[in-house]
């Protein structure tokens, strides 16, 4: 065995597919030795249940609960309350970081599944090919996606340094107007992805943080609840002057969408935690002024409540009030 790991999954009511990822990772990393730690983000009673009898044993003490399955032990950390991807992910680093200190730490969602023989082992060794590089990701394939190929699915994303980006790169609706620009900031050209390649945003649905980055002891920021993660990270590397390196030749699957709360139709709710976070960004991450902030809070709202109308169907007016409100009042 070569290399420290540690594999940092956030669950939240999906125990069956946490228990798959888990079992896929154990069942294909051979060459490298790790330590997987689940935090559980607040579950329904009934779904942590089901996550803990679903090991073959568990032994609980003060503050965390070991699980064991094919002669791995497993750390479940819990939570009351679903605190969101930021701060339900920091519980995991900030034990990682106390009691664990690996020389590497991989962050991955509960709806990962890993089919390629030693997935982490050959992302750290092919990590080698590139400088001062912080974050290595590998072709993360959203097996429900419209575009079954996934050498033709986005992947990367340029940082966004202004309003005009965000708005280009979180509209449907706008994208199709910009394509151009749309297309530049999905670094679209160098599809279908081949070689490795540098980026400046990963996915943040399953990278690896490598030693000279984990030595910060890196923590999300906890100013959004829920989306645009990856693009507060890639500022953060960017202070650090490191960079993230995008390996094509190494592939997992993703359910798309499954690692979070089941949603019917097109959810306000989901749609606003995306503008919240984009707001948060353009303030502390742009310092955007308050005019042009102003301004996206518009469009977005409109944009949200043409969404709801074309795929729900119907007019619902105080959802769609509550939509406006809740935007306009962050």
């Amino acid at each position: 065995m070569t290399n420290e790991l540690c594999v940092l999954i956030l669950n939240y009511n999906t125990a069956d597919l946490t228990f798959q990822c888990i079992n896929s990772l154990i069942d294909t990393e051979e060459n490298i030795k790790f330590k997987i730690i689940i935090v559980d983000n607040g579950s329904s009673s009934d779904e942590l249940t089901k996550l803990i009898n679903i090991f073959e044993n568990n032994k609980q003490d003060n503050e965390k609960i070991i699980l064991f399955f094919k002669g791995n032990e497993i750390i479940l950390l819990l939570l009351q309350n679903n605190l969101g991807f930021s701060a339900g992910n920091n519980v995991g680093l900030k034990y990682i970081y106390h009691y664990l200190c690996p020389s590497n730490i991989a962050v991955i969602n509960s709806d990962i599944i890993f089919y390629e023989k030693n997935t982490f082992y050959r992302l750290i060794e092919e990590s080698k090919r590139g400088n001062n590089v912080g974050v290595v990701m590998p072709i993360v394939w959203n097996v429900y996606h419209r575009i079954e190929e996934p050498e033709y699915q986005i992947q990367i994303r340029k940082r966004e340094r202004n309003m005009f980006d965000v708005l280009v790169d979180g509209s449907p609706l706008i994208r199709k107007i910009f394509s151009k620009k749309f297309n530049d900031n999905m670094y679209k050209k160098y599809m279908p992805w081949k070689v490795p390649m540098q980026c400046e945003v990963v996915s943040g649905a399953c990278f690896l943080m490598l030693s000279d980055f984990a030595k910060f002891k890196f923590l999300f920021d906890e100013g959004v609840f829920l989306y645009h993660e990856e693009y507060m990270l890639s500022s953060y590397l960017e202070e650090k002057e490191l960079k993230s390196l995008f390996i094509p030749s190494v592939r997992v699957k993703h359910l798309q969408g499954m690692s979070g709360e089941k949603k019917e139709n097109f959810s306000l709710v989901y749609y606003n935690y995306k503008v919240k976070s984009q707001i948060y960004y353009l303030r502390k991450y742009l310092r955007t002024n308050e005019f042009n902030v102003a301004f996206f809070k518009v469009v977005r709202t409109v944009e949200g409540i043409l969404y709801f109308l074309i795929l729900n169907k119907k007019f619902e007016f105080n959802i769609l009030k509550k939509h406006a409100i809740s935007i306009f009042r962050f």
